[in-house]
């Protein structure tokens, strides 16, 4: 099954779901497409100012992502995730004091290609992922947002802290009926837990094509 993980790396939530994603991804036979879609741009007219240079830090980093997407394939966007959302999860480190560059080095991608997080023509292949998502699920959604089969797509699941081993294969079955009908639109609890990360992932290096 071809999966459109849509992620901002700025989300907490958003990298929780992906992390059980990327559990579920071999067992059971998950083709997954990292896609970019920026909370600056969705959210940018009502977004108190306090947050944006976080925000735009991460939309900069989409821009990396794309630019990686061409250049590299699937698995270096799902690469460059891990590392930057672990630091900024995990670590702590805020965004805007990340050195992309050292992210990339230390999965084994180029150092070359970090002036694309400062390039504004990337914007356009953002802003069509984000159009691809939103077409399928509609206006009133952010990330995570997964589509499926590019079929369909809903906002979620957002859980914390994320399920492992049986339980995640559960949560993951039991999402993927739902979006078996396509007359489905939400299922919502509006309470909050604070996010629960877990491990810090293990990030892997780039070895061989990527695409």
């Amino acid at each position: 099954m071809r999966i459109d993980f849509f992620f901002d790396p700025m989300c907490p939530w958003c990298w929780i779901t992906s992390r059980w994603i990327v559990e579920v991804e071999p067992q059971r036979d998950l083709d997954i497409h990292w896609r970019t879609f920026s909370l600056l741009e969705k959210n940018r007219d009502r977004m108190a100012a306090e947050y944006l240079d976080r925000v735009s830090a991460g939309h900069n980093a989409l821009r990396l992502a794309e630019a990686l997407r061409a250049e590299e394939g699937e698995r270096a966007v799902g690469m460059f995730y891990t590392e930057l959302g672990a630091r900024i999860h995990h670590d702590r480190v805020p965004a805007d004091e990340i050195e992309l560059a050292t992210v990339l080095n230390n999965v084994g991608l180029s150092r070359d290609i970090v002036s694309a997080a400062d390039d504004a023509t990337w914007d356009m292949a953002i802003r069509a992922s984000m159009d691809e998502g939103i077409a399928l699920a509609g206006e009133d959604v952010g990330v995570p947002l997964i589509s499926f089969d590019r079929k369909t797509a809903y906002f979620g699941p957002v859980v914390t802290p994320a399920p492992h081993g049986d339980a995640a294969l559960q949560l993951w079955d039991s999402v993927a009926t739902l979006a078996q009908f396509p007359g489905f639109y939400e299922l919502k609890n509006s309470a909050r837990a604070k996010p629960e990360f877990g491990k810090r992932p293990i990030v892997a290096r780039l070895t061989g094509s990527s695409s």
